[in-house]
């Protein structure tokens, strides 16, 4: 009978942990192949030194099931059938000899049982929790098994993955009268004993209140986290989560002189935030681009304003590309089918969660020097919750931006034909060096990088919102991308480097001696008609 095993591999860090080598040597000794499946692109030549042991390389979407599923897809295209592991990283080793020894209790319970984990979590609903499973070739060959593999698409939440396919999975193998094992099987006494320690964890990182309120769920708790000590000695590993959050502090001191060792593997401490680069963004295309020459660049993260934004570039007269970025991957659907007769091409970026609209559209900037748009407008779905103007905040910005066909004809002149290098609506212009907020020492850095600006005089003037036209090529010769570890923040509703550069845009226009202009005046630069506007959700 042939092995396979299926695993992913996950990490912020362009490394893959001695703990995960030392178990994909445990596994390559036990397994006729081994397909490791990473999200990290940057590891895709990365060499394990093993003849049965593969690997590929996918954008960082969906989760360890939709690895799984990369992973069983390259299994079936080469027509290989056996009994099969699916494990990812979300475990360090802490005995190898144990955890091997785990390997061979799961292969020979597959003698008797369809489905085989380590673990059950009792939390939600009793499942066979999905970082360590091994399925039988009988079950995984049924045409209802492929199918539900098949099915599994891109995800934006963990619970969402939990819910719909490591809850499911069980479901749907009971649904089909599938025998189901796992290698931890408590006593009734045991179970006892867990849930008591749940219940002290429960009051000592929470409040009696929290307690009593639970007090009925203290026995649906997740085995990794309160049997952490046990799982360690019986079956030699441990859940990264008992190193890094801990909810609810369970004690570690049952790893000895090893807890120092794997707490340094553990791949969330000390690492910079991913940024929008080329190895963590994924692309999906439809024509484009397309032979337009608007390009519209929109950044989506509050999906309830797509309606609004569709309405408002329903005015544009002309032929455009969209290019939108995003870091809910799932939205790709309903983009291309909300858009798809509006833009005569389409791309989509998908991004980590970082930057505002000002990482993901400087990204842009620098991919934007392959193409030859002459003209461009930057939105995005901007609702400013912290104020109760922030809705008709964004109105207003969109309203002046695509007023009318006539008006939008004309800006697309002045940008395409003319000195302008922006335009933005009038009401957006700001130069009051009240605000400057707290962004005027992260602007003096960025000017200090960028090599083309003549000077760095603090003259302001932007476009508050972050909304405007633009001539493309003003921009991609700006070098203004990319500037690593920038976007680093927490929500603040200033003071951070996407307020900064909404500050320098206008700043780069400038130095490449071209005018800015408001849309209700294109015939004089906007700096000279000494506007003292607000923004609404400040002022």
């Amino acid at each position: 009978m042939a092995l396979y095993s299926v695993v992913a591999h996950f990490s912020r860090d362009n490394t893959f942990t001695p703990s995960f080598i030392e178990l994909i040597d445990i596994l390559s000794r036990n397994m006729d192949e081994v397909i490791v499946v990473t999200t990290n692109r940057t590891l895709a030549d990365f060499d394990f030194c093993k003849e049965n042991v593969s690997l590929i390389a996918r954008p960082n979407v969906g989760y360890d099931f939709y690895s799984y599923k990369v992973g069983l897809s390259k299994l079936a295209e080469s027509d290989k059938c056996g009994d099969t592991f699916l494990i990812n990283s979300s475990f360090l080793i802490t005995d190898p000899l144990q955890f091997e020894k785990c390997i061979l209790n799961a292969i020979s319970l597959l003698d008797q049982s369809d489905l085989v984990g380590i673990t059950k979590s009792m939390q939600f609903s009793t499942h066979v929790q999905s970082y360590f499973l091994a399925i039988k070739e009988q079950s995984l060959g049924m045409q209802w098994c492929k199918d539900w593999f098949s099915s599994i698409e891109i995800r934006d939440s963990k619970f969402e993955v939990i819910f719909m396919y490591e809850i499911g999975l069980t479901t749907t193998f009971l649904v089909h009268n599938q025998r189901i094992s796992t290698l931890w099987n408590p006593s009734r006494f045991r179970k006892f004993l867990s849930a008591l320690i749940y219940s002290k964890q429960l009051i000592t990182t929470n409040s009696i209140l929290f307690w009593l309120a639970n007090i009925r769920g203290i026995t649906k708790y997740n085995p990794v986290q309160i049997e952490a000590k046990y799982l360690s000695e019986k079956y030699g590993f441990v859940k990264s989560e008992i190193l890094l959050e801990n909810p609810l502090a369970i004690k570690t001191n049952f790893l000895g002189d090893l807890e120092l060792e794997l707490r340094n593997q553990v791949e969330e401490f000390n690492f910079t935030p991913p940024q929008w680069g080329p190895s963590h963004v994924v692309h999906i295309e439809n024509n484009f681009p397309s032979r337009a020459d608007l390009v519209v660049t929109l950044h989506i993260h509050h999906i309830e304003i797509l309606d609004e934004i569709y309405l408002a570039l329903d005015n544009i007269p002309v032929p455009l590309d969209l290019w939108v970025t995003t870091s809910i991957p799932s939205l790709t659907k309903e983009i291309f089918t909300k858009f798809h007769f509006l833009a005569k091409g389409i791309k989509i970026s998908i991004g980590p969660n970082v930057g505002r609209d000002v990482a993901p559209f400087l990204y842009q900037i620098a991919e934007l020097q392959s193409y030859s748009y002459s003209a461009g407008l930057k939105i995005h779905t901007k609702r400013s919750s912290y104020s109760e103007k922030g809705d008709f905040w964004r109105r207003r910005i969109l309203n002046g931006l695509l007023p009318s066909s006539p008006v939008i004809e004309n800006i697309l002149e002045k940008i395409t034909h003319d000195d302008a290098g922006m335009i933005g609506g009038s009401q957006e212009y700001i130069t009051d060096v009240r605000h400057w907020g707290s962004n005027e020492g992260i602007y003096l850095e960025l000017v200090s990088k960028l090599k083309n600006l003549k000077d760095s005089e603090l003259n302001l003037e932007f476009f508050a919102g972050t909304m405007f036209w633009f001539k493309p090529s003003t921009f991609t010769s700006s070098s203004l991308f990319p500037f690593d570890g920038l976007f680093v923040e927490d929500g603040a509703q200033d003071g951070t480097a996407a307020h900064a550069f909404e500050r320098l845009f206008c700043k780069v226009v400038r130095n490449a001696n071209l005018s800015v202009y408001g849309t209700d005046n294109l015939e004089i630069d906007i700096s000279n008609l000494n506007l003292e506007n607000l923004i609404p959700v400040i002022d």
